[in-house]
């Protein structure tokens, strides 16, 4: 892969990558990030500290860290993937727009409307992009059973009695 194009790149003219939240997707987002040019990650943090340092032996990636605050607050980040479970998406998110920093985050973005809207809004505000990750938008089994759902008109449920 070639180059990825937030912002004005910093001084290495890279973008620096900080992954929170080292379960099974974060494996996904490493594989494609270490293919970019000009993707530099950071480091890894978990609070279950092996996960981390099993991904970071894995992609050769030195930083790991145990504290999500240490990570945004400690180091030069560009963009954060937050990858942890859904409670912890809302306060992490907040937390890194308010440093400035871009945000890629697992579905669902927040728990409710409202904490979805504050996001956005917040991001606005701070001029950094939030983008929730729809990894299965082109999936080929969704695509395919969407073009089913198409051909029958629409999808409904209904109970029975």
């Amino acid at each position: 892969m070639s180059e990825i194009n937030i912002r004005e790149q910093g001084k290495t003219g890279k973008y620096k990558v900080g992954l929170v939240g080292c379960g099974r997707i974060a494996e996904h987002h490493l594989k494609f990030l270490v293919q970019f040019k000009n993707i530099e990650i950071i480091a890894l943090c978990d609070e279950f500290v092996e996960n981390a340092k099993k991904l970071g032996h894995r992609y050769g990636i030195e930083k790991i860290l145990s504290s999500y605050n240490d990570l945004i607050n400690d180091y030069e980040i560009d963009v954060i993937h937050i990858l942890t479970p859904p409670q912890y998406h809302y306060d992490q998110a907040l937390k890194a727009i308010n440093k400035g920093i871009h945000v890629f985050i697992e579905k669902p973005m927040a728990l409710s409307h409202d904490e979805t809207i504050k996001l956005i809004s917040q991001a606005e505000i701070m001029g950094v992009k939030i983008c929730p990750n729809f990894i299965n938008l082109f999936n080929p089994v969704l695509i395919e059973a969407m073009s089913a759902i198409r051909k029958i008109g629409r999808a409904s449920c209904r109970e029975r009695v």
